[in-house]
């Protein structure tokens, strides 16, 4: 999903004049530090939920708040994920981010 937003992004900066090779590298080299960085995330996850069940265990000899706080964290997660990437845009404004690339940033050379 992260390569197919950044290709979607170089397209938008192809189509707003930037060269496509150009375009084509800042958006890939941008694309593989988030899949480093959320990678790196994913394997916190995994560190998390061990010590979040240790915790519900010696607090309450129980898994139960752990599994309430999972439950919350995942509704956190499902929340955001439908208002950036699931939601149906509204009308554009001046200086608002566009439904193509979902900044208003421009790439700077």
């Amino acid at each position: 999903m992260i390569p197919s937003l950044y290709a979607a992004k170089a397209q938008s900066a192809i189509s707003a004049g930037t060269p496509p090779e150009e375009a084509h590298a800042y958006n890939k080299r941008v694309a593989s530090s988030m899949l480093g960085l959320i990678g790196a995330m994913g394997a916190f996850g995994g560190v998390a939920i061990n010590l979040v069940f240790r915790e519900s265990f010696r607090a309450t000899e129980s898994a139960a708040p752990g599994l309430v706080a999972f439950l919350a964290f995942y509704a956190v997660c499902a929340a955001v994920t439908y208002a950036v990437y699931m939601r149906t845009p509204t009308a554009a404004t001046p200086g608002a981010p566009t439904p193509a690339t979902g900044t208003t940033e421009t790439v700077a050379r």
